[in-house]
């Protein structure tokens, strides 16, 4: 192989071996509500602290951060914005992934720390700790079952659309089950059609 493109592999996996912090960044952001903080314009790191309760030079570091990843935009006198991207993670957006930011970044985030174990036993976190299986969990946490439904709708949205365009249900199916996508999204979409 040659030296130009070794060094854009290398660049890739580079980008690929820190990408985690993204995770975890766009769900902080999520948590902070910072795209509803910078939906009527930009903002100094300052006052979006004051907002969020938070410390503002570790604010300030986190929006440079979510600038590097397109979700803000850094402008004069160290006023951020939020960008097309960023507006995703309002809870009201039409295409919001806020919860699904948060599913991920809090429920599903501790599991990939786990996963040598799990390949190496076979048993997934929940297995090897000793909890309950598949979503058990959920009945006992009501605040953590809204979100992880609220994280169904905001991904079952994002191919709805294509599912109910491309599948044919015949016309005599007398029933249609929506099974595991939240609040049944993908069955109003159906439905709706």
């Amino acid at each position: 192989m040659d030296a130009p493109h070794d060094a854009a592999l290398a660049t890739r996996l580079f980008e690929l071996i820190n990408a985690a912090w993204t995770t975890r960044a766009i769900a902080v952001a999520a948590e902070l509500r910072l795209a509803e903080a910078l939906c009527d314009g930009p903002r100094d790191a300052a006052s979006l602290a004051l907002a969020a309760g938070c410390d503002a030079d570790a604010l300030q570091r986190l929006l440079r951060g979510l600038c590097s990843i397109g979700l803000c935009d850094e402008h004069d006198g160290g006023r951020f914005a939020i960008t097309p991207l960023g507006a995703l993670l309002a809870e009201d957006a039409p295409q919001s992934l806020r919860s699904w930011a948060l599913q991920f970044g809090r429920e599903l985030w501790p599991s990939w720390a786990g996963l040598d174990a799990s390949v190496r036993t076979g048993k997934g976190l929940r297995e090897r700790s000793g909890l309950a299986h598949g979503f058990a969990h959920l009945e006992r946490d009501a605040t953590v079952a809204a979100v992880f439904n609220r994280a169904m709708v905001e991904i079952t949205r994002i191919v709805a659309a294509d599912a109910v365009r491309k599948v044919e249900l015949p016309h005599d199916a007398g029933t249609l089950v929506d099974v595991g996508g939240g609040h049944g999204e993908l069955l109003a979409a159906f439905l709706h059609r």
